[in-house]
């Protein structure tokens, strides 16, 4: 059975403190995310996949946690609701739905 993501993902919610940029005149606000991937047990988790998806038009990116479970990921598209998948191997996949900060 595989391992739970859960409180990975809460952390991965709490440290997307999203920040939006200020874009360049004419360019679309960025968002920055940023986050931490650990196992129920807290052990920081490397190489989870972590993917951005537009929820209205499907644009999405990647990125990958490094040894300490640490992930970053700049985000450059207008929309304003987004979800967010985790999957690394041996661990149950997760996702939820985050919406843009308030600018």
């Amino acid at each position: 059975m595989p391992r739970s993501l859960l409180a990975a993902f809460v952390a991965l919610l709490l440290a997307s403190g999203a920040s939006a940029s200020l874009p360049a005149q004419g360019a679309s606000p960025s968002l920055d995310i940023r986050g931490h991937i650990a196992g129920a047990n807290g052990a920081a988790v490397f190489g989870a996949v972590v993917t951005i998806t537009s929820v209205h038009d499907r644009a999405s990116d990647s990125t990958h946690s490094d040894s300490a479970g640490n992930y970053h990921l700049v985000f450059a598209h207008p929309d304003t609701s987004f979800q967010i998948f985790v999957r690394a191997l041996g661990y149950a996949a997760e996702h939820r739905e985050l919406d843009r900060p308030a600018s």
